[in-house]
């Protein structure tokens, strides 16, 4: 076979792969996206803040993988810092005792054998307190949980297996409280895991905004079609929700109340995706930006691939393919711990990493969607910001991908 009729084939492979509408993944769309990269001016202009960080300890004890990586979200209690890491453990450091490792307190899944037995072990992201101190995990994996870390009892209120409207939580994000209990929560998708999360980016949105009722034990879908919605924060009246999406880059409020309840609108085109977020006072919150858009910077993926719902495809198809392919080897073939690797790190993440800025970001807005001030780190110190919080002085810095944790000191 020549060179040209082999380049022939190929070309012929890919187009099928952009256009035709008979290869999975199904029951999935695609859109073409413009997104707006911001300059950064005015309460975005750059400091090196973020730069100045200090690591705090990897030594944790009881860890299911052994080793300190992905710290999500942030709570304080007693002086302690809670957050979630791979493996499915929940952990805590004494803040008192900065030095001393961090203590798993509890786990939210089964005992695995690494990271790519996420479905298996678990993967706590979203946390908070609920009105009787009872700790809410959104758990990516196992769906939305509740703790007391005196007894280490788990209690399931949402598990990822419920069908809710005729779909699955797959993975289960973020959660936030309301004062008389209510827990409203976000899916990123109701269509794949979070081993799968490049799969539902490049898509046109599965995600879902929920409220839970703990009186009758119920969800209610308040919104569907978020492209990878994450995290939510009722205002200090809880009137409204902001939410992130991932996706498209975007804060989006849903009114609870008033004239508008119900109604959703977009209050801010982020510079960057945005994922956590935090009310750390009346009418202002911090979110953080782990993928920004520099505005002197390419970005293969929102220059190129996202302006093109037929990129958006041809990338989705490939990367399924090849998760699928050493799937299928392992289930129907031989089975190798290879195989499986390779099928959950295909179309995680992390994958992308490599394409990403190495770039720390955090933004502070109010209720209006208006940026107020930003920290930064140029050099990438702390890279791929996920959510950060302020406390006695500093504040903390937490990341889906870093294996560690950092602080900052920063002005009250």
């Amino acid at each position: 076979m020549s060179l040209w009729t082999i380049f022939k084939v190929l070309i012929f492979v890919n187009l099928i792969l952009m256009f035709a509408p008979i290869f999975p993944p199904f029951e999935v769309t695609y859109e073409s996206l413009t997104f707006h990269k911001r300059p950064f001016d005015g309460p975005l202009t750059p400091d090196d803040l973020l730069d100045q960080a200090e690591i705090l300890t990897t030594a944790v004890t009881g860890s299911e993988l052994g080793f300190f990586k992905g710290p999500e979200s942030l709570l304080i209690k007693d002086n302690f810092l809670y957050t979630g890491i791979q493996g499915g453990n929940v952990v805590r450091l004494d803040l008192k005792n900065p030095q001393k490792p961090w203590e798993t307190v509890v786990q939210t899944g089964q005992h695995c054998l690494g990271q790519y037995e996420e479905n298996k072990c678990g993967r706590p992201l979203g946390l908070a307190w609920d009105i009787d101190g009872q700790l809410i995990v959104a758990d990516a994996a196992h769906g939305l949980l509740k703790v007391d870390i005196r007894t280490k009892k788990i209690i399931s209120l949402v598990p990822s297996t419920l069908d809710i409207q005729g779909k699955h939580n797959r993975i289960t994000n973020f959660v936030t409280v309301a004062r008389d209990g209510t827990l409203f929560y976000t899916t990123s998708s109701t269509l794949f895991h979070l081993g799968e999360g490049v799969l539902e980016f490049f898509s046109s949105g599965s995600g879902r905004l929920l409220r839970y009722d703990p009186k009758t034990n119920t969800s209610k879908v308040l919104l569907n079609g978020i492209s990878f919605a994450n995290g939510v924060a009722l205002s200090e009246n809880e009137d409204f929700i902001l939410l992130n999406e991932v996706g498209k880059a975007r804060i989006m409020k849903y009114h609870l109340k008033g004239d508008l309840v119900d109604q959703v609108e977009t209050i801010l085109d982020t510079p960057g995706s945005p994922d956590n977020i935090r009310r750390v006072s009346n009418d202002r919150y911090l979110i953080g930006i782990p993928n920004p858009l520099l505005p002197d910077r390419f970005s293969l993926v929102a220059d190129v691939i996202m302006k093109k719902s037929f990129l958006t495809r041809w990338v989705s198809r490939i990367t399924y393919g090849m998760k699928m392919i050493p799937e299928l080897i392992n289930r129907h073939v031989f089975e190798h711990v290879w195989l499986q690797k390779a099928s959950y790190w295909a179309a995680n993440f992390e994958g992308m990493l490599p394409i990403l800025p190495k770039y720390g970001l955090v933004i502070e807005i109010d209720g209006t969607g208006t940026i107020l001030r930003s920290w930064h780190g140029p050099q990438g110190v702390v890279p791929f910001i996920c959510e950060a919080i302020i406390y006695d002085g500093y504040m903390y810095l937490a990341s889906p991908f870093n294996e560690f944790m950092a602080r900052v000191r920063v002005e009250n």
